[in-house]
């Protein structure tokens, strides 16, 4: 009976099955925390519809610039741009400038670093935004999310980066800059 027993837990350990128990048990028990979303928050985002308006992607920076000013006119506290701009725009260099103008006006402006692995099984990278729209800014974050083996993401980490843990997670600058004395 013990070896039946101890056979069957390392099956059960071998096949993943204890693991999925718990994060089932964990998904379940998550709705009991739930609750609305703020109804201050407002996403913009990047859809069928405003590709079918604005045309192909990339769009000209002048459009992200021009977003940035109106969230800015209506009293936004904090926007995060989750468009990583890591190269110039070589056709027209004048839209990168314009967006950092814009940027550093709305003083609120937060833009994403992302933790990338250059080559196959290579080394890991930080990719920033590009210098100047770095000094606009209000401030950076990661936005890596670290996926579960079955594909859902149920954590993030607060502070990331290659070496040391130099990027906090967006969420938390946004907290930081937005509720100071929460932190």
């Amino acid at each position: 009976l013990s070896l039946s027993l101890i056979g069957g837990i390392l099956l059960a350990l071998n096949a993943q099955t204890l693991w999925r128990m718990d994060q089932l048990f964990y998904d379940a028990q998550l709705k009991f925390w739930s609750r609305p979303a703020p109804e201050d928050i407002v996403i913009v985002a990047i859809d069928s519809g405003s590709l079918a308006d604005l045309g192909r992607w990339p769009w000209q920076r002048g459009i992200h610039a021009d977003l940035v000013d109106r969230l800015s006119a209506e009293g936004a506290k904090g926007i995060f741009l989750d468009i990583l701009f890591s190269e110039p725009d070589e056709r027209n260099p004048a839209e990168d400038a314009r967006l950092a103008e814009s940027i550093a006006r709305s003083d609120r402006v937060f833009l994403p670093v992302i933790i990338e692995q250059l080559k196959q099984n290579g080394a890991l990278s930080e990719t920033l935004p590009m210098p100047d729209l770095i000094a606009s800014a209000k401030g950076l974050g990661h936005v890596d999310i670290d996926l579960d083996p079955d594909g859902i993401a149920r954590r993030v980490f607060l502070r990331e980066g290659v070496g040391s843990p130099n990027w906090p997670s967006v969420s938390v600058a946004l907290l930081e800059s937005l509720y100071p004395r929460l932190l």
